[in-house]
């Protein structure tokens, strides 16, 4: 399959061409990388494998081995083809990476050491307990999590018009035009832990901000900017934090 063949709208070509440059070390490296990686070395030990839920380009996988270990024994999914299709190109040879959904991992349960699902959660089609219950079922040791939190629940679709005619934003029916869109959830500290609650009650997840990143500007649409630990998106103010659940040595 080649990537050129694949139709895609202009924000995942645009996306996929900035991740893929992340992953072949042509563009800066994530703020989030570099804190994912800060978190996961406090339990890390070499040979233990790694998931990559929503792995994109395989951007991480760069920064895995940059800062964590050479030779991490990683493996990506993601559910977009051409995402898939630019990680392998981005490492050539490496099988490592698969088409698959969050909410249905082809992995067996306990399978992995760790599972990380970073920046991925907030896009999702809500409710998000499959994909958390997915993450969890698969791991023995460690899930991570990089997701927006809020004091309310939004539920938040963005229309991407590049690809329209930004006059019109209904269908012929004079329905909302959400076809092209994307979700930016944000959801309370009470929500995700009430959603792991039920997913396992013995499960004790902890919670810290993200705010240790360098000051930033991006362009184009939908830039984002930020200083202080505080990154803006257009009208939204972006509260991430990174949820850390520890799994029972028991599952080993």
């Amino acid at each position: 399959m080649s990537y050129e063949n694949i139709d895609v709208s202009a924000r995942v070509h645009r996306f996929g061409k900035l991740q893929y440059q992340r992953a072949r070390g042509e563009a800066a490296e994530m703020e989030s990388a570099k804190a994912a990686c800060r978190i996961l070395a406090r339990y890390y030990q070499p040979g233990m494998t790694v998931l990559d839920v929503g792995c994109g380009c395989g951007h991480y996988l760069l920064s895995l081995r940059n800062r964590l270990d050479e030779a991490v024994d990683y493996r990506g999914v993601d559910k977009t083809p051409y995402y898939v299709e630019l990680a392998r190109r981005a490492f050539p040879g490496e099988e490592r990476f698969q088409v698959a959904e969050a909410e249905a991992l082809p992995l067996a349960d306990r399978s992995v050491d760790m599972a990380i699902c970073i920046n991925v959660l907030p896009n999702l089609r809500p409710p998000i307990d499959k994909a958390l219950a997915e993450l969890i079922r698969v791991a023995r040791r460690l899930v991570l999590i990089r997701t927006l939190f809020a004091d309310l629940n939004y539920i938040i679709q963005e229309l991407d018009s590049e690809d329209e005619d930004e006059t019109n934003l209904t269908e012929a029916d004079g329905t909302p035009m959400l076809g092209s869109a994307t979700y930016n959830n944000m959801y309370t500290e009470r929500y995700y832990r009430g959603v792991i609650r039920k997913i396992d009650p013995e499960l004790k997840p902890t919670i810290e901000a993200d705010d240790q990143w360098q000051d930033l500007e991006s362009s184009g649409p939908g830039r984002t900017r930020g200083s202080g630990g505080q990154q803006i998106a257009g009208p939204l103010i972006l509260d991430w934090r990174f949820i850390t659940i520890p799994l029972s040595s028991g599952q080993d």
